[in-house]
């Protein structure tokens, strides 16, 4: 059955290492709409944490051909995207996550960078990059807090934000809360859009 409301965007979460889908994305521009990827620095869907992540290979640079193959694939797509790395990095849950490597925001900061770069090299120039953390670390952790984990705003256009109530008691924090501070937390020192 077809729905009658359609959301103007349609996001699709990749893995690292998986192709861009073209087809898609294609078919989701041809439709009216804007097509947004979230690219995942994982291997195993956020599960099994204690294995394999490709963040510190990332980091020392040996993934650099399977990055700049998918900047390739984005570049011949060619129409203007939402791109959002590693989201809710500052989070228990996710495989790029500090927890997961050396509890070191700097880790995260440079792959960012590095993909950034390698995008930039292969004259990818249809993305608007989304910097989107977790509006609370989780575990709280002050290696945790989203700032830490901020690349630098020659590496963003976006602010996303996410928050949960995770229903931690018995009174519940209403959404106009959660945002309103997380967005004035976030925005304080540059005016980003935020979605």
């Amino acid at each position: 059955a077809e729905m009658e409301d359609r959301f103007e965007l349609v996001s699709q979460y990749v893995h690292y290492s998986h192709d861009f889908t073209l087809e898609l994305a294609r078919k989701v521009h041809d439709s009216g709409r804007l097509f947004q990827m979230s690219y995942q620095y994982t291997t195993s869907n956020n599960t099994h944490l204690e294995g394999y992540t490709p963040v510190l290979d990332i980091y020392r640079g040996e993934c650099d051909e399977v990055l700049r193959n998918y900047a390739r694939q984005i570049k011949a797509y060619g129409e203007p995207m939402l791109f959002r790395l590693n989201n809710e990095m500052n989070t228990d849950w996710t495989s790029y996550c500090g927890l997961v490597n050396m509890l070191d925001p700097d880790i995260f900061i440079e792959t960012w960078v590095r993909l950034y770069r390698i995008f930039e090299e292969e004259g990818v120039d249809n993305c608007i990059w989304i910097w989107n953390p977790a509006g609370v670390s989780c575990p709280y952790s002050s290696c945790g807090e989203d700032l830490c984990y901020f690349p630098g705003t020659e590496y963003v256009q976006v602010l996303g934000l996410t928050d949960y109530e995770m229903g931690n008691g018995d009174v519940f924090t209403s959404f106009e809360s959660y945002y309103s501070s997380l967005y004035e937390k976030n925005t304080a020192f540059r005016a980003y859009p935020a979605i």
